[in-house]
């Protein structure tokens, strides 16, 4: 049998997966995004329901559901990405056929802060986290 290897010899997170001195710094949100799909798949990997499917089966569930996992990771550990320089406004600057992918990406980053603005209004706890990590992860 095959097995996701996610361990590493990093210590455990004691209260969140990224660094607080400069939470945006290019390398910093390349390590904590790399550390929140590390999180998420040993999360996946602890669910007995999950680690028992066939290794292929665990792939493509992982493959499907990453994005949201990744989402709800950095909304439950309470990543500043609203102060982030990557989700800050595209330059208007842009000509021609750039000016839709500008006002596209405007878009989704305003419904991106819209929907952590949500959740952290709702102050979900990690019962709740876990219950919908696992919904994503085993959605039909």
């Amino acid at each position: 049998d095959e097995n996701i290897d996610v361990t590493s010899n990093d210590p455990e997170f004691p209260s969140s997966p990224y660094s607080s001195s400069s939470p945006c710094g290019l390398d910093s949100i390349h390590e904590t995004s790399a550390r929140l799909l590390f999180m998420a798949v040993k999360w996946a990997k602890n669910l007995p329901v999950f680690s028992g499917l066939p290794f292929r089966d665990q792939v493509i569930l992982l493959e499907e559901a990453w994005s949201e996992l990744f989402l709800l990771g950095a909304i439950q550990w309470s990543l500043p990405l609203d102060s982030c320089p990557l989700l800050a406004p595209p330059e208007a600057s842009a000509a021609g056929g750039a000016q839709g992918r500008l006002t596209l990406a405007s878009m989704e980053t305003r419904v991106l802060r819209e929907t952590i603005s949500r959740f952290r209004a709702l102050a979900v706890d990690p019962t709740e986290f876990a219950c919908m990590k696992a919904l994503v992860l085993f959605k039909p």
